[in-house]
């Protein structure tokens, strides 16, 4: 099929009466979505919003966008539960869709559609929420920049009925006039209209982007406030200080003090809350590399006692109205209008008194104590933030400072003209994102030094000696690795150029949304989104009720009931995963009109959901029994800050790391070393060998079922204990991307003989409880004092953790050196977030000594949203290191590497696998392995399947198959193209056919065990299980159906692999194929097959799957199964 029968075909779809009109308008505007995704695909312009991709697409093609928006809008009105949707008003709607198409791609339009858009009339806005033309004032208009002059910004009105172009005028020389650019985004503040002119008092570029305010307020500098402060702030270190840690230990004074109660005696208090706030920073205290002396607990208690004093006194008296009971602690909220983000230390319930605790020096040089400007800075955006949220006066909004170490409360009121330069600073900030973006900070680098920082033109003593020499220092390394650099540092320079562009994409992409068909990624999509799509995809839980608030200091654990939110309804969280939570009681609530409290999900079922807080709760009316609230999903720019973090330290690094690392030397080797342990297996004994004698790195390939953890990581730990058994005092760090990962090392590690002990760091929330044991908060519990802990750290052998959690506490590297990384799993994960660990440094030595990385680049890869074309590497110089495509892990760059060198001694390759029978192996390992894997064999990969007796029907088709293939084409348009009900009985069918087999041969049979459903999509996941509970399968909830991302590392005897896809686009949403080591690999189709040891079926539209080379391999390699017979 063409485009042109294609899109015929989905508009008669669409035109199905049959399907709702919610769902219809949903599929129409995925259909719209999609098309100006693909339309805009090769275009470098950056969109935030439906909107601004359509307005570029007919602007560019010469099309009318009017009559289209307005079907937008209707959707979006319909999906948001603004408007109640009509028969009429879709079909003119669906008309005006079908015409655009037509326009677009001019073909025509076959004659039913003709006469039904001739039936169909003209379109128009199902609410109507008219404009006046002079005089009305707006809080705030959501626009899109489609044109730049001298004098103002011409942009298009996304909220306004007709979205006409209107005329947003500038002053002269307002920054905004060379920041904008043709299809931003654009939020125009506090304006009046006159016509279609536009009088805005601020401006706000692509507020989707969300900066956070203290960030913010950081940038406001003694010397300036540049944008490039908040870029040299990203690459600046984080260590533990303990003046850092003091403020740490004053917030939790504040917490106790304000819900605690002040009724012990001062000093008993005291120590009670020092110990609390001592065993949630034990590895921070552990690895001070200061000492703590009895000054500090000194200074710790003056604190304590001046905010006792303060909570007591003061926050009660006339006029603060800040009693116990009207506080929520740590409120976090998400201004939109703004683009900001924030979290607060202390407010008021009804928002107008905000708190703001502050432990270091306030502004007392030569003079009485007053605010310093960003603190003052910072209370003046968020009472902006609870003036655009909730609609209060500036003047109802009272903002305090408190600076525990002077026992004062100062009343901080901010200046308009302060937040207007703020907002400036940050439209200027947003630039710069920009400009990294395409260029990276090559764009910039003329411009980034201490006079451009030094805008105040500072030149006092206090500035020469402690301000400009570490701004010297970093501007100084960012210029000696300039790309146009002299030697080697310019092939440095081009390494951290690229990686930084492609870092601040994929950062932008995961704050804004990528450019994927029905993707729902993106965190703006948290407000942009209506809850009606937000359900569909099953990214919002709302109508939770309150049964339990729970914890032993303050309310911390809160436990949901679920309502019953129909058959076609599955959640798109994970426990563990972040997740922010608020009042919910109607689709007018979402994120930007409440109050927010972050936090995680610890249990998630059918029925019930529980959360933890990241801040505990002591007022029980912050968290009304009667409300009922909703669970959205959070994000944190923390993965990104430290890949940032890990790219200056490897300009920092010392320069045989560097070198290593870009491939300019070879690893070394040391062959007089040899093993200490004595292993049956000769191939996993030469591995461990070749691993033990490298003196910089080792890489060890696993195909899938070599037994990568269980057999060759387990020998290289049991090597290094003996090691260290002869020789005492060596550490071992062992890590992983995710936390289930992590999971499987520690299971290794508590199967090991002799035991051995370990620490684990990270959290309890992304900790499998039967490991929380060895969380360091729990394994060093019982220890008060500083001394004791980092003495059982010290002694410790092994630490665990994910490479996240690791790069975020580099400390702990200064602290107990390593000898050797070991990283699982290493092929998922990118370059960039394996540097924090890897270029660690003191004293120009490398803090580990040396890193072996495993994994398989042919497997599931680092999870990448840009387009290819925009991470294949150009430059000559990167390329010629391996360097070719930025997506590409270094366990495969190092790879490609090694064996251009032929150092076949620095890699190894597991290629005996215990998992598949070899009818299932041979087809991925001749396509992707090159015919170089083998089974071991194990009983089950011999011989025929064990089933006898075959029965009838379905049970007689697929009792001798172990690799199968089921056609399933729809009759019918699906109405999602993520869900495929009749794959979804075709699957129901196949496992209770599957277990019919094991009854006949009465054979034991544990569902949940041996069977296991692999889909694309989680909407997929919903209609299976609902065909599975149709058909009366015993333990169907015990049975895992889950996208092969999650299966990756799993197996079972059974599995069945529902392709789902229903449209020819979705193919490139299956399938992602690349050139491996001279092969074309599908890698989540690697995966899929090589989950199942017995039998794999596949279930799939053969139509649509025979376009692809790989899947027209996979049906002709597989035993095809007549689907008539279910």
């Amino acid at each position: 099929m063409n485009k042109e029968e294609v899109y015929v075909d989905e508009l008669r779809a669409l035109k199905d009466g049959h399907v709702g009109l919610v769902e219809r308008y949903r599929r129409l505007q995925e259909l719209m979505r999609r098309v100006c995704i693909e339309e805009t695909a090769h275009s470098h312009a950056e969109y935030s919003g439906l909107f601004s991709r359509l307005y570029s697409v007919c602007q560019h093609r010469g099309i009318d966008y009017h009559a289209v928006d307005h079907a937008r809008r209707n959707a979006r009105l319909v999906l948001n539960h603004e408007a109640e949707p009509s028969e009429e008003s879709y079909r003119r709607d669906w008309a005006a869709l079908c015409v655009w198409l037509s326009s677009l791609y001019a073909f025509p339009l076959p004659g039913d559609l003709v006469q039904a858009i001739a039936a169909a009339g003209k379109t128009g806005i199902l609410t109507e929420n008219p404009v006046t033309a002079t005089g009305e004032h707006f809080r705030c208009i959501r626009l899109t920049v489609v044109g730049v002059d001298d004098s103002g910004l011409d942009a298009v009105s996304s909220d306004t009925p007709e979205g006409e172009t209107l005329r947003v005028v500038c002053q002269s020389g307002n920054p905004i006039l060379h920041q904008a650019e043709p299809g931003m985004q654009l939020n125009a503040l506090d304006c009046v209209r006159h016509g279609r002119e536009l009088y805005p008092s601020m401006l706000v570029l692509e507020p989707d982007f969300l900066l956070d305010v203290s960030r913010l307020a950081a940038c406001v500098k003694p010397y300036g406030s540049h944008p490039f402060n908040y870029l040299l702030d990203q690459f600046a270190p984080r260590h533990a200080t303990l003046p850092i840690l003091l403020g740490e230990a004053a917030n939790s004074f504040m917490d106790d003090c304000i819900n605690g109660g002040t009724d012990a005696p001062a000093r008993e208090a005291f120590v009670r809350s020092m110990q609390a706030h001592f065993r949630e920073h034990l590895l921070d205290y552990a690895t001070l590399p200061d000492n703590v002396d009895a000054s500090y607990f000194d200074k710790a208690y003056e604190h304590y006692c001046h905010i006792r004093q303060v909570v007591t006194a003061d926050f009660t008296a006339p006029g603060n109205g800040l009693a116990a009971d009207r506080l929520v602690l740590e409120p976090s909220f998400i201004c939109e209008a703004m683009g900001l983000r924030g979290r607060l230390d202390v407010m008021t319930l009804d928002h107008r008194r905000v708190v703001e605790l502050k432990s270091g020096r306030a502004d007392d040089f030569g003079h009485n104590p007053r605010p310093q400007v960003p603190h003052a800075l910072q209370m003046g955006l968020y009472k902006a933030i609870l003036h655009y949220n909730f609609g209060l006066p500036y003047q109802d909004i009272h903002t305090y400072l408190f600076y525990s170490r002077y026992p004062v409360l100062y009343d901080e009121r901010s200046s308009g003209d302060a937040i207007a330069a703020a907002m400036r600073l940050r439209n200027g900030i947003v630039c710069l994102e920009r400009q990294l973006r395409r260029d990276g900070l090559a764009g910039v680098l003329d411009r980034l030094d201490v006079d451009t920082l030094n805008e105040r033109k500072m030149n006092n003593r206090f500035f020469e000696e402690y301000m400009r020499p570490p701004l010297e220092r970093m501007c100084d390394v960012l210029h000696r690795y300039a790309p146009d650099a002299d030697g080697e540092n310019a092939l440095v320079g081009c390494y951290f150029n690229a990686f930084l562009a492609f870092l601040k994409r994929e950062h932008y992409f995961a704050k804004i949304g990528d450019n994927r068909p029905d993707s729902t990624r993106g965190f703006a999509r948290v407000w942009t989104a209506g809850v009606e799509a937000k359900r569909l995809s099953g990214d919002i839980l709302t109508s939770l009720r309150l049964q339990a608030a729970e914890g032993d200091r303050g309310i911390s654990r809160l436990v949901f009931s679920l309502p019953d939110y129909g058959p076609d309804f599955l959640p798109g969280f994970a426990e563990g995963e972040m997740v922010q939570l608020y009042a919910w009681n109607g689709p007018e609530d979402n994120v930007t009109n409440h109050q927010l409290f972050r936090g995680y999900i610890e249990s998630l079922t059918d029925e019930v959901l529980i959360v933890q807080l990241t801040y505990a709760q002591r007022n029980a009316k912050v968290l009304p029994a009667d409300s009922s609230y909703a669970v959205e999903h959070d994000s944190s720019d923390s993965v990104f800050v430290q890949a940032y973090r890990g790219l200056y330290q490897f300009l920092t690094a010392p320069d045989s790391r560097k070198r290593l690392l870009l491939g300019l030397r070879q690893p070394a080797r040391d062959e007089d070393v040899t093993l200490c342990g004595h292993y049956a297996n000769e191939a996993v004994a030469s591995i461990v060998l070749s691993a033990k004698q490298a003196r910089d790195y080792y890489l060890l390939v696993g195909p899938p079922g070599t037994g990568k953890t269980s057999v060759a990581l387990r020998a290289m730990v049991e090597e290094f204990l003996l090691e260290n058994a002869a020789r005492p005092g060596r550490s071992l760090l062992l890590s992983a991307y995710t936390n289930r990962a992590v999971d499987e090392i520690c299971q290794m590690l508590e199967t090991l003989d002799p035991p051995t002990d370990y620490v684990r760091i990270g959290v309890e929330q992304t900790c499998a409880p039967q490991y929380r044991a060895h969380l360091l908060s729990q394994w060093a519990g019982g220890l008060t004092r500083r001394e004791e802990v980092a003495a059982s750290l010290r002694r410790v052998p092994v630490v665990v953790g994910t490479v996240a959690t690791l790069s975020g506490n580099i400390g702990l590297l200064a602290f107990k050196r390593f000898e050797a990384v070991i990283v699982d799993e290493a092929s998922q994960i990118l370059e960039p977030h394996l540097l924090p660990l890897l270029c660690a440094a003191a004293d120009g030595e490398p803090l580990i000594g040396k890193f072996i990385l495993i994994g398989d680049h042919k497997q599931l890869p680092a999870v990448v949203v840009q387009p290819e074309r925009d991470t294949r590497v150009s430059d000559a110089r990167l390329r010629e290191v391996g360097l070719t495509d930025l997506s590409n892990s270094l366990f495969e760059r190092l790879y490609g590497l090694l064996c251009g060198w032929g150092r076949t001694d620095s890699y190894g390759w597991l290629d005996c696998q215990g998992r598949m029978h070899p009818a299932i192996s041979d087809y991925v390992n001749q396509l992707f392995y090159a015919g170089r894997l083998r089974p071991v064999p194990l009983p089950h990969q011999l011989g025929k399947l064990p089933f006898a007796q075959v029965g009838q029907g379905l049970s007689r088709a697929i009792a001798g198959v172990r690799l199968g293939f089921l056609p399933v084409r729809p009759d019918r348009p699906v109405a999602n193209n993520k869900a495929n009900a009749a794959e979804a009985e075709a699957v129901s069918a196949l496992v209770e056919a599957i277990g019919r087999l094991y009854t006949l041969n009465r054979l034991p049979f544990d569902a949940g065990r041996q069977v296991g459903i692999i889909v694309p999509f989680r909407n997929q996941i919903a209609m299976v299980r609902q065909a599975l509970s149709r058909r009366g399968i015993t333990d169907a909830g015990s049975i895992t159906v889950d996208t092969v991302e999650c299966y990756q590392g799993s197996q079972r005897d059974h599995i069945i692999f529902s392709t789902t896809i229903s449209q020819p686009y979705q193919l490139g949403l299956l399938s992602a194929v690349q050139q491996v080591d001279g092969r074309p690999v599908d890698r989540k189709l690697n995966v899929a097959v090589t989950r199942a040891r017995m039998q794999l079926i596949v279930v799939g539209n053969d139509l649509l799957l025979n376009r692809s080379p790989l899947y027209r391999e996979l049906i002709r390699e597989s035993e095809i199964i007549n689907g008539h017979i279910y």
